[in-house]
């Protein structure tokens, strides 16, 4: 009987052991399946570690370490849970949730994370994951400052002089966001310093100089920074900005066809190269442009404002007025797109609709002369001469230089009989036509001043 009982115990004695055992073996494969980038197969040598053994924190974090590497965020955050249950005392592996709670875009999360951790004694360089980990939770959060004060703490740190550049970086473009400049500028000088082939250094310092309007400094930065990465969209997109203010027009679109040939959805880029091409008086291949702008980003105003201007100048009048039904569907108080959509309307002889929209114009902005000079136009056309001419007065006294005024309101008095008003007039607004370079005014108003002539 005696022997029995012992045999009884040696066997169970035995089993548990053959289970740690067995356990250990499984989490050796499953180490040597994740070196072997079998990553699902060390999963479920993991798995059965833990059936095993349900306490076995190694096999937790291995697992995790192996979720993390199939991207399954969620699953390591729940392993990781389990082996600070079973060791709270493993401080690190805070670092290593916050990590995967910041790929899940938990920002707050992660600060509450390594928060926590701060309360601990800690190695050096867990402090400094620490820091850098929570300086870019508060930047993706737009909390700057908060950033800032990170990397301030970071930068005391005695740190690999190969990352340095990327901290003062960081820093440099969370002082940029919070429209330090020139600070921001120091910190990218000293992430060149550090690392003079760091591409974004150069973008960021030279988009910080935009902003301090020192355009030439500027370009300067893009152009060492697209030698060493030649295909950022981006950057193409910021030096044009850069070359426009510079007044460097062909430049300009020049290198925005770069950014459109690197990224064919970049919005902006189509939208600034659109403009440009109106400037150039490209209206077709502004419109081209606008198209594609508006079918990246219907939802812009500003848009289809500038495309309604291009087919304007393309005598569209029809299509440009439905352009300026979606600039006011989308902004109802936009002044400026009832007085274009008027004006397009007189160019059809839709007078009394332009007249409407003359007067919702001038209610939203009754200091604009444009508005009033439009409504005349209108009034002389339904033989409300009188009327118009009082709306010309307007323009006039809101801006005297304005030279379609003029040349409307002598359109009115020649119908009333005014001749050397008239006359006046016109000479008045070619004179400012002339000086606008406005072509298209001028012959109109070379015209009228022949009709005057030829009635007398």
């Amino acid at each position: 009987m005696i022997d029995e009982k012992r045999n009884d115990k040696d066997h169970n004695v035995s089993e548990k052991q053959v289970k740690s055992l067995a356990a250990k073996a499984f989490l050796s494969i499953g180490n040597l399946l994740l070196d072997g980038s079998k990553t699902k197969d060390a999963i479920s040598a993991f798995d059965q570690a833990i059936d095993l053994q349900p306490e076995y924190f190694s096999a937790f974090y291995d697992r995790a370490n192996a979720k993390s590497v199939l991207g399954q965020y969620e699953a390591q955050i729940a392993d990781l849970d389990e082996v600070l249950r079973l060791k709270p005392e493993y401080t690190h592996i805070y670092i290593l949730r916050s990590i995967a709670n910041f790929r899940l875009e938990r920002y707050e999360t992660v600060i509450a994370d390594l928060d926590k951790i701060s309360q601990h004694k800690l190695d050096e360089s867990i402090i400094y994951i620490a820091y850098f980990l929570r300086g870019n939770a508060y930047m993706a959060l737009g909390k700057y400052e908060c950033a800032v004060t990170e990397y301030d703490d970071l930068l005391q740190l005695v740190i690999d002089e190969t990352l340095i550049y990327f901290v003062y970086y960081l820093r440099g473009y969370s002082k940029h966001r919070l429209e330090l400049f020139n600070e921001a500028i120091a910190d990218f000088d000293e992430s060149l310093r550090h690392n003079p082939d760091h591409a974004q250094s150069y973008f960021r310092r030279g988009s910080a100089k935009i902003a301090l309007e020192h355009f030439k400094d500027a370009i300067v930065d893009y152009d060492v920074g697209l030698q060493l990465k030649p295909h950022e969209s981006d950057a193409y997109f910021e030096r044009s900005c850069a070359k426009l203010n510079l007044l460097q027009i062909k430049a300009a679109k020049a290198d925005l066809d770069k950014a459109i040939i690197y990224n064919s959805e970049f919005f902006c880029a189509y939208f600034l190269r659109g403009t440009i091409n109106n400037l150039l008086n490209q209206f077709e291949f502004a419109i081209e442009d606008l198209d594609k702008g508006i079918h990246l980003y219907p939802d812009l105003a500003e848009t289809y404002y500038i495309r309604g201007y291009a087919k304007y100048k393309l005598k569209q009048y029809e299509v440009a007025i439905a352009d300026f039904d979606e600039v006011i569907k989308r902004e109802p108080a936009n002044a400026e797109a009832y007085n274009n959509r008027a004006h397009l309307k007189n160019k059809l002889e839709q007078y009394e609709s332009a007249i409407i929209d003359c007067n919702e114009s001038i209610r939203l902005d009754p200091d604009h002369a444009w508005p009033y000079t439009n409504r005349g136009l209108a009034k002389i056309q339904l033989g409300q001469t009188e009327s118009a001419l009082v709306d010309c007065d307007k323009a006039i006294s809101l801006d005297p230089n304005f030279a379609e005024a003029y040349h409307t309101r002598g359109e009115a008095e020649k119908l009333l009989g005014k001749t050397e008003e008239a006359k006046a007039d016109f000479q008045k607004a070619l004179e400012l036509a002339e000086q606008d370079g406005n072509e298209e005014l001028i012959e109109e108003v070379k015209q009228s001043l022949q009709e005057l002539d030829n009635t007398n």
